[in-house]
C-alpha cells in the first residue's frame, strides 16, 4: 500500500507536465468483478487474478506506454 502511495504522490507532484491519455477500449480484458475475492477458492487463486487483471490493463494501455516512459524519465 505505501507503494502506491508514493507512487500516487510522485504523479501528482509532475501532473501538470503529462498529456491527457485516452482511455483504450477494455472489450476482452478481465474487470474487477472477477477479482472478488468471494469467488476464489484460495488467496493464492485470488493473487493469480489480481497479477491477470493487472497485465490485462497493462496490455491494453501498450500504445501509451512510451509517453508514460517518457513522463518517468523526466521525474
Amino acid at each position: 500500500m505505501e507503494r502506491a502511495n508514493n507512487a500516487m504522490n510522485a504523479i501528482t507532484a509532475f501532473k501538470d507536465r503529462c498529456d491527457w491519455l485516452e482511455p483504450p477500449s477494455m472489450t476482452g480484458t478481465l474487470s474487477v468483478l472477477e477479482l472478488s475475492q468471494a469467488q476464489a477458492p484460495s488467496n493464492q487463486e485470488h493473487e493469480k487474478r489480481v497479477r491477470a487483471w493487472g497485465e490485462s490493463v497493462w496490455k491494453a494501455w501498450a500504445v501509451h506506454h512510451a509517453s508514460v516512459r517518457k513522463w518517468c524519465a523526466g521525474l
